[in-house]
């Protein structure tokens, strides 16, 4: 019998696979753990650019660097948008070749990207496709009817929707608020300007973009009229197979542009039949909403044995569309609760979730802050949004200060308040950030969990279990969803932990895993 405690990460290190798997370029060869930024609230690198509100800053990115790749093993950093823009949160673009002067200009994102490819990580453009602000250059030559720029957006002599706002005499289409008009993609030219705004960034090293709002660049059927399809969440009323056209051509021009160049959309759905027939198109991934409602609702029931069969079925429809496909696995982001919260604030359920997400094959997403167990939920004001968008926890002196434009505060939660900061966390073995430091240097390390083929097992309503395989080499993943041990029957003869966040006793049938305990065990084939 073998008995294991937690393995410090030196020696978790010695002890990872090293088996298979050709280094090749580019994020969708190279990445299966991406980390998002929103910008505002993650560090302040140079006061110099607060602008009387205290803020993050690119600056306040580059110096953590080292903090992300060294303890979160990050290979891939996605910033929230960072363009000029009269809003704190950055998704109405004024220009699209711009960055904010409050985050430091061109030349601090410029040097974000040395700085990040020295350490071998790939960094994501946040790129708002089907809208613009109403200070963009192109919707104030548009309003004043310039020629050229009268049909980059949408505009209707009468109100033919609630979607519709009134300038000038007529009324321009913006689906999300007015502050936001949408751009029309029936014009050949937005398509080639947002062409050439991706050619730009790339040509400056950005290596991919995560495209917003990907399901609404067509809310409406050309082929019937305009306000019979706008103002609509739903597929069944989107133009889903007009997408799906733009989606197929604006891959491909992208690749012709740089073959390693890597899209991720964001279509911000439940069900993975909104984001599936992208892959078909030619995409490189999607944000998988289904699963990480799947993670979340299976591990607060207790009820592992359903993620890993449900993704299962998912990865082989996903598979059959689109064989290079490299799913996005998330856990929250900057637009909805965070998991901590929607966990009742149960630090061990969320480690459970995590270690669900980053054995699982494709590219694991951690929102800054989840790896704290930092908690936030949308309320009901205007400024809800801020709730998951709290600053970062570093233990200085912004952590209470960070102001939104505007003299909006966003303080902390009672949660948020009563969490350790993360220079604490480090030292704490027990810690959230303490474990996603071993989980993700498994994942990032270990070629067996980074590229191994896939297989889900059942063994018990409470763990998620399945294989990852690679080059004859088969791990056993084990995940305990319940608040009580759960014992795993299985044949462990020869078995050799590689894993296990907590203490384990491995005889030859069987083993028991603590409640939300995780580990990975290399098996027989």
């Amino acid at each position: 019998m073998k008995k294991i405690t937690i393995l410090p990460l030196i020696g978790l290190a010695l002890a990872l696979a090293s088996c298979g798997g050709e280094k090749k370029d580019g994020i969708k060869n190279e990445a299966r753990i991406g980390y998002q930024v929103f910008v505002d609230t993650f560090a302040n690198g140079n006061k110099a650019n607060d602008l009387n509100n205290i803020s993050g800053d690119i600056n306040g990115v580059i110096d953590n660097l080292d903090y992300l790749k060294d303890n979160l093993n990050i290979e891939v950093l996605w910033l929230t948008p960072v363009h000029r823009s009269g809003s704190y949160h950055g998704y109405d673009v004024d220009d699209y070749r711009s960055i904010r002067e409050a985050f430091g200009g061109m030349e601090s994102y410029t040097k974000l990207l040395t700085e990040a490819h020295k350490r071998g990580i790939k960094v994501m453009m946040d790129l708002v496709i089907n809208h613009t602000s109403k200070n963009n250059e192109w919707f104030l030559k548009s309003m004043a009817k310039e020629k050229e720029y009268r049909d980059y957006y949408r505009w209707t002599p009468t109100r033919v929707t609630n979607d519709r706002y009134k300038l000038n005499g007529e009324y321009y289409y913006a689906l999300f608020w007015d502050g936001m008009p949408d751009l029309n993609y029936d014009n050949p030219k937005v398509y080639d300007e947002m062409l050439e705004v991706c050619k730009f960034w790339m040509d400056k090293g950005v290596d991919g973009f995560r495209v917003d709002g990907a399901k609404h660049v067509y809310n409406y059927d050309t082929s019937k009229g305009m306000e019979l399809y706008e103002g609509s969440d739903n597929l069944a009323t989107l133009n889903y197979n007009k997408n799906l056209e733009f989606f197929n051509k604006f891959s491909k021009d992208i690749k012709k542009l740089n073959k390693n160049a890597f899209l991720t959309l964001e279509v911000l759905d439940n069900s993975s039949s909104a984001y599936s027939g992208f892959y078909e198109q030619g995409i490189d991934s999607c944000f998988d909403f289904q699963t990480k409602n799947s993670i979340i609702s299976n591990v607060g029931a207790g009820s592992g044995e359903m993620i890993s069969y449900s993704y299962s079925t998912l990865i082989d429809d996903l598979d059959d569309k689109n064989p290079d496909m490299l799913n996005s696995l998330i856990l929250s982001n900057h637009d909805i609760d965070r998991v901590m919260s929607k966990l009742s604030n149960n630090t061990e359920a969320a480690k459970a979730s995590a270690a669900i997400q980053m054995l699982l094959p494709g590219l694991s997403w951690i929102y800054n802050g989840d790896e704290l167990g930092m908690s936030g939920v949308k309320v009901t004001d205007n400024n809800g949004d801020l709730a998951y968008r709290q600053p970062y926890k570093w233990g200085n002196e912004y952590d209470t200060s960070i102001i939104r434009l505007g003299g909006t505060s966003n303080e902390y939660d009672e949660h948020n308040r009563g969490i350790k900061p993360a220079a604490m966390q480090l030292k704490d073995p027990d810690s959230m950030l303490s474990f996603y430091k071993a989980i993700t240097t498994l994942k990032a390390n270990d070629k067996v969990i980074k590229y191994g083929s896939f297989e889900p097992i059942s063994l018990g309503r409470a763990v998620c279990a399945f294989t990852r395989s690679l080059d004859g080499t088969t791990y056993l993943c084990l995940v305990n969803t319940n608040n009580k041990p759960s014992k795993v029957s299985y044949d462990f003869t020869d078995g050799n932990i590689i894993y296990a966040s907590k203490e384990i006793t491995l005889a030859s049938d069987s083993t028991t895993i603590p409640s939300y305990g995780t580990a990975v065990i290399k098996v027989k084939k």
